[in-house]
């Protein structure tokens, strides 16, 4: 008898003689399913992002402001949008955006704070602030009004609890270090209604408030405070700094505007146009209003007894529309519905906005819709930075895997990110580093359209007596017996007479100037930022010239240095211990220009190094033209014919001419072991000169050693002071590539501006009147303005 064992696998021997063929088929397509699986997929989403992926559309003007805010923004100007498969248009990211609202992460924990307002009613700001360094929640309490702060506004009827407001804040405080504080309007966010008036979408009183009493009572002055509106809330932001237009200045540093419907009765007239968006978005919003009113709000208590207002009607309402017309209107006095969403919306004020203003927008928008996108605004307003994605919905621009090539052929949708949270971040950073009132707008004559033009013509108007300034000279002993010169030019007295240093007033805001390679007190760009501090500004400015510099006798054999900073530091020390200057001042600014901005950066760096504590004298400083990398400049500008025979020899020159021609250098260095008199004054570019002259006079192996000891940039990181640093991509000495940007970002302290034009020191703009003027001197006046101590 046989097995079971045995007849079963009679049976499966008997099933395959018939069923074989398919047997095999079903197991090769597996196999085929298994391996070609990944490849479809693969397939499938590389021809998503090749179809959807693209770089957001920009529109503004190309302004140096702009362009060096943009700089930062890589997910703006340079990276593309991927929207995630499985959210290819803007219905499903807006739908994505609701389900996530239900999601704990991320989460913030915010402390309330309420305001009462002058006709009685309240508003709440919720505070979210960096953790303390013990790891525990900060109170407000704790608010620090010279750090960097944001404050948001939310869309419709939400609050701080909502799922983008808590994405952005959690990315502010936790990963940039920002100050967050949520605006929630009357009746949202858990915030009792005290008064028969709730939120309108063309009332920008509240925030107008929320603003004044920041300054007020905190006398916020940050280093950026960035205002971020979402949805009706960008709108009513949008309106407010239009209202304000210039004097927002004074209150914010810059704004960003997300998902903004621009034109209330545009958008309102697109979510009624179809049965799809009347049954979905239109009846929606009509809901939230309605359950805000009646159930999450004590609203419907406060208006119960306004004989106005019938509430059994606006219970009733069936579109936003009637909920404005019922409500909105009467309490706000207007005639009707159209005359309240014209009155509301912020196209008509984007135009008159005078603070940098992102705003971001998705083309599939389904609530804010394409067509109420302001690009005309972006294109007259310089002020305006339009940035338009193709996907991304309504607050959703929920963003997937960003690799196009679809390597991984991964479909989870557990990785997805907001990415306007990104571009966010981005530009506030970028708003706090550069700092825009230091970016004026500005635009070079048409003669001078490049670094090659603006550098000649600097060394032109070097001829120039205009603008005259009158110094007086104070001679320095040095340690080594050697001297440096100090030219004061101080305000004119009531008289208008010339004052002597022993007017000198230690009170009074004073900057100390040090002059680029071989220059001093006479040259025509550090005449053109004493004139403008002295007569229009009132400041004191001293000119400190190198040894040999601007007719200075050279006593002993020492010279000129990159490298060396004991003559400035000595200077300081010098002004700090004779005139006291700390111990009073208004402020004390230190300005470099070229090498002088080189060694002065170098001095910053060298001082924090210090085991004892760095001098007290300096409030803030400023770098313009600054070369960074010397060995880097030295390679550019012997890179070409071209160079080599204009900046590399009139560099070499000058410095010879200094030497042998200008100065007593060479009678007194007649003698010196080390120097070869004739091989020096044979040099021909400024590689040679330093091989002869500065190397032997300082103990250096070749020029590349000295150019790498003298070089500022790698001591960026560790300035301990408010750093302006001013430079200009086309500058053909100081070179691009020079220019330490990583180093820059990791100092809190360091505001690197860089302008497309500019030359070499020169910063020429065009005038009204279309004649040029140097724009750096503005820069660098507002910075030290800003640095003023409060009198």
């Amino acid at each position: 008898m046989k097995s079971v064992t045995t007849l079963l696998l009679d049976a499966l021997r008997a099933f395959y003689r018939v069923h074989g063929s398919r047997l095999r088929l079903a197991v090769l397509l597996l196999l085929l399913h298994r391996a070609w699986r990944p490849l479809v997929v693969r397939w499938a989403l590389r021809l998503h992002y090749r179809l959807t992926a693209q770089t957001p559309e920009l529109q503004y003007q190309p302004t140096i402001e702009n362009q060096t805010l943009l700089a930062r923004c890589a997910s703006i100007i340079k990276h593309k949008y991927y929207a995630p498969w499985y959210l290819f248009n803007g219905h499903l990211q807006t739908l994505y955006l609701a389900q996530a609202e239900a999601w704990v992460d991320p989460i913030v924990k915010y402390e309330r704070q309420t305001l009462d307002m002058p006709d009685g009613g309240i508003l709440s700001l919720d505070w979210a602030l960096p953790p303390r360094p013990d790891c525990t929640v900060p109170r407000v309490s704790d608010l620090d009004p010279t750090r960097r702060t944001m404050l948001i506004l939310p869309g419709l009827t939400g609050g701080s609890h909502e799922y983008y407001v808590r994405c952005l804040v959690h990315r502010m405080v936790r990963e940039h270090g920002w100050q967050a504080v949520v605006l929630n309007a009357r009746g949202c966010g858990d915030t009792p209604i005290k008064t028969p008036r709730l939120f309108s979408i063309a009332a920008t009183d509240d925030l107008r408030f929320v603003l004044s009493h920041l300054h007020t009572k905190y006398a916020f002055q940050s280093d950026a405070l960035v205002l971020v509106g979402f949805s009706m809330g960008s709108n009513v932001m949008v309106k407010f700094l239009g209202e304000e237009g210039e004097h927002a200045k004074s209150l914010v540093t810059a704004a960003v505007s997300v998902g903004n419907p621009y034109d209330i009765e545009e958008s309102s007239r697109h979510i009624a146009s179809t049965a799809l968006y009347r049954n979905t978005y239109y009846t929606v919003l009509t809901t939230n209003l309605l359950k805000l009113f009646f159930h999450r709000s004590n609203a419907h208590q406060v208006f119960k007894g306004d004989s106005v207002i019938d509430l059994k009607a606006l219970r009733n309402a069936k579109s936003v529309a009637e909920f404005d017309e019922r409500l909105t209107c009467i309490t706000f006095k207007y005639r009707d519905v159209q005359h309240y969403y014209s009155d509301a919306s912020s196209n008509q004020y984007i135009g008159r906005v005078r603070v940098p203003l992102l705003c971001l927008s998705a083309k599939d928008d389904p609530i804010c819709v394409a067509q109420t996108i302001p690009y005309a605004a972006a294109a007259t307003n310089p002020h305006v930075i339009l940035c338009v994605t193709k996907s991304g919905g309504h607050l959703g621009f929920f963003e997937g895997e960003t690799d196009e090539s679809a390597t991984s052929a991964s479909t989870s949708s557990s990785d997805v990110r907001v990415w306007s949270v990104d571009a966010i971040a981005e530009f506030a950073e970028s708003v706090r580093v550069h700092q825009p009132s230091h970016n004026t707008s500005t635009t070079p004559p048409l003669h001078l359209f490049n670094g090659h033009l603006q550098t000649l013509q600097l060394t032109r108007d070097e001829a120039r007596r205009d603008p005259v300034v009158k110094y007086e000279r104070q001679t320095l002993d040095m340690p080594d017996g050697g001297i440096l010169s100090l030219d004061w030019a101080l305000p004119p007295r009531p008289n208008r007479s010339i004052p002597r240093v022993s007017e000198l007033d230690c009170t009074r805001r004073t900057m100390l100037v040090i002059p680029g390679l071989t220059g001093g007190s006479g040259d025509f760009y550090v005449r053109c930022q004493v004139h403008h501090m002295v007569k229009e500004l009132g400041w004191q400015v001293v000119v400190m010239n190198a040894r040999g510099c601007a007719d200075t006798p050279v006593k002993t054999p020492q010279f000129y240095c990159a490298a060396y900073t004991d003559d400035l530091r000595f200077v300081i020390q010098y002004l700090e211990t004779t005139y006291r200057f700390h111990a009073d001042g208004d402020a004390f600014v230190a300005v470099g220009f070229s090498m002088g901005g080189n060694i002065l950066v170098k001095y910053l760096g060298e001082e924090t190094r210090q085991p004892t504590a760095p001098h007290r004298l300096l409030t803030a400083a400023v770098s313009v033209g600054n070369p960074w990398n010397l060995a880097e400049c030295s390679r550019k500008v012997t890179s070409t014919l071209f160079r080599r025979l204009t900046y590399n020899k009139a560099l070499g020159h000058n410095s010879k001419r200094l030497f042998f021609d200008l100065s007593n250098a060479h009678e007194i260095f007649q003698d010196h072991p080390e120097l070869d008199h004739d091989a020096a004054r044979a040099a021909d570019s400024i590689g040679d000169y330093d091989s002869h002259v500065t190397c032997r006079l300082f103990g250096y192996a070749d020029p590349q050693a000295y150019y790498h000891d003298a070089s500022s940039a790698h001591y960026l990181v560790d300035v301990r002071l408010p750093l302006l640093c001013l430079n200009a991509t086309d500058d053909p000495i100081s070179t691009k590539s020079a220019i330490p940007t990583d180093e820059a970002m990791q100092n809190p302290q360091v505001i690197l501006v860089t302008t497309e034009r500019g030359g070499h020191l020169a910063f020429y703009e065009e005038t009204p009147d279309h004649k040029p003027r140097v724009w750096s001197v503005r820069a660098v006046a507002e910075y030290a303005q800003t640095h003023r101590h409060k009198e």
